[in-house]
């Protein structure tokens, strides 16, 4: 066996050093990530052999908290159903740089499906159509015959472009889907139509025979002399061009056509106007006698000129074995002396008929968007194209921009739909299909549930103030970041056209921030510095017109900083030009100017025209949760209120965490009496140390406010508290009553402060939730909560704690502020390079951690990017 033979058998048996060699690849900008899915064995197993004795657990969303719960949950005692409306996980806390270009889109998701995007609007839609269908017969309740409708991938046209997105696909449901979906793998089937007699027909018959041959053992259902004469709904008609031209029909679920170019209506008209035919100026240009006829010497004047212009006219003449052209005009006057030729304008025309034959059009074999064409001639002449599209892409790249995964644990199953109504008494949920069908009509599924884990987060809260949904962008998804980051360039390009007046270019490139907090503080400073940094070197004619403002209602930004914090902040926005204008609270957005009411010194309103605004206030409730809360009678507050074990109030196998839930913390002052009876064990109306203390940790658990309370007034434990309380001089004399014990724990509640909603909480209340399903069991014999003061025995689990780790607020200029633990601040650079290390740590896979560091060196390499894509 050949040295080669053994590297080969050890990549056979040990597939996964392939994906260890292709960590990741750059290619033209992007990066090529290598596959992190599991092996076939570990894949989700059919939902119908699931055991129908384990209890099933929907849990709908895919935010931090519904991942973290995901990814740390030990399910294998739960059918684990997932839903959602997005099939990817977006690291929020790095939105802001993705409104800047500072990193791709791409780079800060975990989709839930694998998926491949080709190039641009058409890629894109194929990319989610692909994935769409795959979603859709995944759904219960379809017939075979529907499934296999939707599961029939169909392409129109044999030529290098459909040959290779069939070769493509098939690998990609071959290797990828049918083990993220092997419930529907036998219902796949792949169509290539061409309606010459074989595919790939431009190419030498060897290349053709051998691309028919394999298509064959692939499975590729290739169809010659199939020319397609309608498209419906849900059906293909083709007609075949030989053996009579029979009609027939196909079910289809999406079809793909790739049967060449067409003329862009801009194009069409300039032929119009410019003609296509030279032969008479050729002729007028050559006699310069004006006599009528071309003499050879006439002729021989312009020869050169004609050769270089046409060159089918030389292809032609070596074709007819001609020297010169003077042989094509003597031939066709039938003349032996070439110097005696003399020829009329019909008879030149006559002479040159057949010249034209020899023209082949260039194959198009790479797609003009800014183009190759004005990519290379803009190196050479100082022009200014009009691009149909920003961007410049490599076509035959584009089937391998973007790798995404999605991981998976047995038992696991995802369906891309959404929650629109919740029924608790029936244990219910009913869900709208997120992918439309060929008719936009969306499928509605009921779903069971033994355990309902609410996690789909929240959205942006406009307080009701007029224009702001209508005229403000948010930042709160994927999609949104995405969105500001194209219309920054649209307002660039719009300032840069001519006739702009300066008040009307300075009222486009005026950019307010409205919401002093970390993400509006974030976004400001990475919008600066995209400003000064990239975008002041591309459009240096409008630099002096750009303004960014910053709104904030309160005294100070940042205001759930520390004060060092606050005030460093606020002054280097000051330096950089930044304006910040606190006390400012909006009253009302219209299409070009935004109102705001001074909140101190006579709530004065004063306008600012605007070019864009970007909404970063606070959260609101989701309607499906506001249809919720009205069934349970939660209807007057802002969340799902939920217990400390986040089960929802009146509820008990529902749970909620993340933005659309807060914890009902419970107050000591209601539980008073309940807790003094509960360690009053010998009834004798009074409490004593040694009675106190058997239930101080219990107390101290189930009620953290406790703690916090004696942690503020320097007391080590609640008998200092009751001592303080009573003024005894030694400790255990300390014998108090019921109202001296209510007195003494008065003021505890006051300590008490609702979570914030960040990513933080709602990551520790995923895994929090996810230890407690995965010890159910355990916990249910053995339970490790806290006395139950109301009741018997303890409760099965400890209450959720959440523990602060620290904030970041990026400042921008590479500086940023840190808030850790422990009265710890820390404001610099140095503390950006902290930021880059604790961010890449938190990503959820090394994927996204190799493609967010790429993009952070691409960025310090080659700027930001700012195509408008």
């Amino acid at each position: 066996m050949t040295l080669f033979q053994r590297f080969c058998r050890i990549f056979r048996v040990n597939p996964w050093l392939v994906r260890m060699l292709m960590v990741f690849t750059v290619s033209g900008g992007c990066v090529l990530a290598f596959s992190e899915a599991k092996s076939e064995n570990g894949m989700i197993s059919d939902s119908s052999e699931t055991d129908s004795k384990k209890k099933k657990v929907v849990v709908l969303g895919t935010g931090w908290a519904g991942i973290n719960f995901l990814k740390d949950l030990k399910n294998s005692s739960y059918d684990v159903q997932v839903i959602s409306p997005r099939n990817y996980f977006a690291f929020t806390p790095l939105l802001p740089s993705v409104t800047c270009g500072t990193l791709e889109p791409r780079s800060i998701v975990e989709p839930v499906r694998n998926i491949v995007r080709k190039e641009l609007e058409d890629a894109q839609k194929i990319r989610r159509t692909v994935i769409d269908c795959f979603e859709r017969a995944s759904l219960p309740n379809l017939s075979d015959d529907e499934r296999k409708r939707i599961l029939h991938f169909v392409v129109v046209g044999g030529g290098p472009t459909g040959v290779e997105f069939s070769a493509g696909l098939h690998d990609y449901v071959k290797e990828d889907l049918v083990r993220l979906y092997p419930m529907v793998k036998e219902a796949v089937k792949i169509t290539l139509l061409e309606a010459t007699d074989h595919i790939l027909n431009m190419f030498d018959k060897r290349i053709t025979a051998f691309a028919e041959e394999k298509f064959q053992r692939d499975g590729i259902d290739v169809k010659t002399g199939a020319m397609v004469v309608k498209v419906s709904d849900k059906e293909i008609s083709t007609k075949e061009v030989k053996s009579g031209g029979g009609i027939s029909t196909m079910p289809y679920g999406m079809v793909v056509w790739a049967t060449g170019i067409g003329t862009r209506p801009v194009i069409m008209d300039f032929l119009k106007q410019i003609g296509q035919e030279d032969i008479s100026a050729i002729f007028r240009k050559a006699d310069k006698d004006k006599s009528g006829t071309l003499t050879v010497k006439e002729f021989q004047g312009v020869l050169g000129n004609i050769r270089e212009r046409y060159p089918q006219v030389a292809l032609y003449l070596k074709n007819k074995r001609m020297r010169t052209l003077v042989d094509l005009l003597k031939d066709s006057k039938g003349d032996a002396v070439k110097g005696s030729v003399e020829v009329n304008l019909e008879e030149f025309k006559s002479a040159l008929s057949q010249v034209d034959s020899e023209m082949k059009n260039l194959p198009a074999t790479a797609q003009v968007q800014l183009s190759w064409t004005i990519c290379c001639f803009g190196r050479r002449a100082d022009c200014c194209p009009v691009p149909w599209r920003w961007g410049f892409n490599w076509t035959h790249q584009s089937m391998a921009l973007v790798f995404f995964i999605y991981k998976k644990n047995v038992n696991i199953h995802y369906w891309e739909a959404e929650c629109f109504k919740i029924d608790a008494e029936n244990k219910k949920i009913y869900c709208r299909s997120h992918i439309a069908g060929n008719l936009n009509e969306k499928e509605e599924i009921v779903v069971d549930y033994d355990y309902l884990v609410i996690a789909i987060g929240a959205r942006a809260n406009t307080f009701n103030i007029p224009g702001v949904a209508e005229n403000c962008h948010f930042l709160k998804e994927l999609e949104d970041a995405q969105k500001i980051r194209r219309t920054v360039i649209d307002c660039f390009e719009r300032a840069s056209l001519p006739n702009l007046s300066d008040d009307e270019r300075k009222r486009i490139l005026h950019f307010v921030v409205v919401g002093g907090g970390p993400t509006g503080v974030e976004f400001a400073a990475e919008l600066h510095d995209y400003v000064n940094e990239d975008l002041v070197r591309l459009y240096p004619k409008v630099k002096e017109a750009v303004k960014i403002t910053l709104l904030e209602a309160t005294d100070h930004i940042l205001n759930m900083f520390d004060k060092r914090i606050t005030a460093f902040a606020e002054e280097k926005f000051q330096r950089d030009g930044i304006d910040v204008k606190t006390g400012a609270m909006v009253v009302k957005i219209s299409e070009k100017e935004i109102s705001t009411k001074e909140v101190k010194n006579g709530g004065g309103i004063s306008t600012m025209p605007y070019g864009m605004v970007v909404w970063s206030t606070g959260i609101g409730t989701r309607p499906v949760i506001l249809d919720f809360m009205k069934q349970i009678g939660q209807g007057n507050r802002r969340a799902l209120a939920t217990d400390e074990w986040l089960r929802v109030e009146g509820c008990d196998s529902i749970y909620a965490l993340g933005d659309c839930a807060t914890i009902n913390q419970r107050r000591v002052m209601e539980d008073i009496w309940a807790i003094f009876r509960k360690a009053d064990k010998d009834n004798s109306g009074t409490l004593t140390v040694k009675e106190f203390q058997e239930v101080l940790d219990d107390i101290c658990e189930r009620y953290p406010q406790v703690a916090l309370y004696l942690k503020n007034k320097s007391m080590r434990t609640l008998v200092d508290l009751l001592k303080d309380s009573k003024g005894d001089a030694v400790k255990e004399s300390v014998e108090v009553n019921l109202e001296e014990f209510q007195s003494a724990l008065s003021q505890v509640d006051s300590q008490m402060k609702n979570l914030p909603a960040t990513a933080q909480v709602a990551a520790q209340q995923g895994s929090y939730l996810a230890d407690c399903f995965s010890r159910m069991e355990e916990c249910e014999v053995n339970p490790e909560g806290p006395l139950r003061f109301r009741g018997e025995g303890r409760h099965r689990f400890r209450p959720f704690r959440y523990k602060h780790l620290g904030q970041f607020a990026p400042l921008g200029g590479e500086q940023t502020a840190a808030q850790l633990p422990g009265d710890w601040v820390s404001i610099g650079h140095s503390t950006q390079w902290l930021w880059y290390s604790v961010y890449a740590s938190k990503l959820v896979s090394w994927r996204t951690r190799a493609l967010v560091i790429s993009d952070w060196t691409r960025r310090f390499i080659f700027g930001r990017d700012s195509s408008g894509i």
